[in-house]
């Protein structure tokens, strides 16, 4: 458990950097990304059980894209408040630039 906070730490720290950058748009949504496809191939490694789909397996499923999608999650928010935050200085940077004129 401490390895995987320990990795998920690590990949947080790659987002906020890739995240302020100005010109990443497309580039901090990477990681997220990646974590997504990964969550979908976990999915697609389950198989139906031999007497069909029933409720309890589309449980399983649901729950198990839930919980394979928490770093998906946790990444994107940090996304979101790195974008706010950078969106917050350009718009003090350009008030400065008006109150100068």
């Amino acid at each position: 458990l401490a390895a995987l906070l320990l990795g998920l730490k690590r990949r947080s720290l790659i987002e906020v950097a890739l995240a302020a950058t100005a010109a990443a748009y497309v580039t901090s949504l990477i990681l997220p990304l990646l974590f997504f496809l990964a969550s979908v191939f976990v999915l697609m490694g389950q198989l139906a059980p031999e007497e069909g789909v029933t409720f309890g397996f589309i449980l399983s499923i649901a729950e198990t894209f839930f919980w394979a999608n928490i770093p998906t999650l946790i990444l994107l928010a940090v996304y979101i408040a790195c974008r706010e935050k950078l969106r917050r200085k350009k718009q003090l940077e350009k008030m400065d630039l008006q109150d100068l004129d």
